[in-house]
């Protein structure tokens, strides 16, 4: 911040707004912000994504997450690892918001319409494999078939990349859908955490 406060511009009060939790202050201030945009750029998107989660504003995020992933989509030079991630973020909003139909629809279609083979060695695969089985674990008696992708898709991925989400995750989807797999997840996570104790 600048010593002169009226040099500061509406951005730094924002985020000193955040800094101090002056929410009601900072509301008005990010109001007055998104006025002023003339073009929704990405980051500008990704900005107010984030005033609106810290501000409690989650139900204005869903439109900014579509835009998002519309313009990735329509893009003629987005790679398939953009493409993906936009799914992902849409997706994990509508887990963080507990709208799991939804999230179930998106992780089917990324399942179907990408190229998802592109990005299997990437943690990107892993953070879509996290939403599905977050997705099951919360919708499971839609989410049988998803289910069965990623638990496909986990058994290819080597004990050696894989981590404490991933099957803290895994396990709590398995143990949804009463599957037996749920065990051997139990079973290697221990072996997990226990690499880490000694």
């Amino acid at each position: 911040m600048e010593d002169d406060f009226g040099e500061n511009s509406l951005l730094d009060c924002i985020y000193l707004c955040r800094e101090m939790k002056y929410r009601d202050v900072m509301g008005s201030l990010v109001d007055e912000w998104k006025e002023n945009i003339a073009e929704w750029t990405d980051p500008n998107r990704r900005a107010l994504i984030d005033f609106n989660t810290f501000l409690g504003r989650d139900a204005e995020n869903e439109r900014l997450y579509q835009e998002q992933l519309a313009e990735v989509l329509s893009a003629e030079n987005s790679s398939m690892r953009d493409i993906i991630s936009g799914y992902k973020n849409m997706i994990r909003h509508y887990i963080y918001t507990c709208d799991h139909e939804k999230a179930l629809c998106l992780c089917e279609k990324v399942i179907e319409t990408t190229d998802y083979g592109q990005i299997r060695t990437l943690r990107l695969f892993k953070d879509i494999l996290e939403a599905c089985f977050e997705v099951t674990a919360n919708h499971s008696k839609a989410a049988a078939g998803l289910w069965n992708w990623a638990k496909a898709e986990l058994q290819k991925v080597p004990q050696s990349s894989r981590y404490g989400n991933l099957y803290t995750k895994g396990i709590a989807a398995a143990k949804a859908m009463d599957d037996p797999y749920g065990k051997q997840l139990e079973q290697e996570y221990e072996g997990f955490l226990a690499r880490f104790r000694r």
